[in-house]
Parts: structure tokens; sequence; C-alpha cells
């Protein structure tokens, strides 16, 4: 079982804005999927995906409210909660967020990302 201090850590992780420290989180051959974007494949293809998603940003913050433990399956691991993006013109952006983690011990095989990005689309073409 991953501790609540663990996801915690994760989140502030994220929360830096490092991609490299967040991708460390994740299984070498791991796959990481925001939203309807394309799966990423492989630290590689997520470092690259996530500094390119952090390079529109100028602050993150996730607000967590619940984690969930699948029944009978360890791996699986269910995280509610908020996310405020800001974005260069200073304006803040709060989506509701449900994250979907495939575990392989300690480190994540699978980052499934659930929330409905049109606010912040929204947001990126008013600037």
């Amino acid at each position: 079982m991953v501790e609540k201090e663990w996801m915690e850590e994760l989140f502030a992780t994220i929360d830096s804005l490092d991609s490299e420290a967040f991708a460390a989180y994740i299984t070498p051959d791991g796959m990481f999927r925001w939203g309807s974007f394309p799966e990423m494949n492989g630290t590689e293809a997520i470092v690259k995906f996530v500094t390119g998603f952090f390079s529109m940003l100028t602050g993150l913050s996730h607000n967590i409210e619940n984690i969930w433990q699948a029944d009978g399956d360890s791996d699986i691991i269910l995280v509610k909660g908020t996310i405020t993006y800001t974005i260069p013109n200073g304006d803040k952006v709060t989506l509701n967020f449900l994250n979907q983690f495939l575990m392989q011990g300690k480190m994540i095989r699978e980052y499934l990302i659930y929330a409905d990005p049109t606010p912040l689309n929204e947001a990126f073409a008013n600037q």
C-alpha cells in the first residue's frame, strides 16, 4: 500500500513544475495520459510531454480530497481532488480531477488523469 505521505510528496513534486522529478515516480517503461491526450510511454516521452505542458504554466497546486485503494487489488489507487493552474497572465483555473494509478511497488506503472480541460483551454485562448 502507498501511504498518504507518499502521494502528497508526488503531488508536491508535480506542483514544483519539475518534469524530471515527476517522471522519477514512474517506472522507466511506464505510461502517462492526461485527459484525452495520447498516452505517453517511457520516461523520455513522459518528460517531453510534461515539460511542454509545464512551460505553459506559471504555477500549479493540487488539493487532495480522497485517496482510495481498490479492494482485492492493492496495485490500483484512485485520487480525487482539485487542481489550480496559474497561467502566464496571472489567471487561475481550478479543475476537478480523478487520477488512477496502477502501481508496481512504490513506482507508478500507469498514471491516468481524468479531468475536463475545457476551462483551462478557454483561459489559454483568452490570454
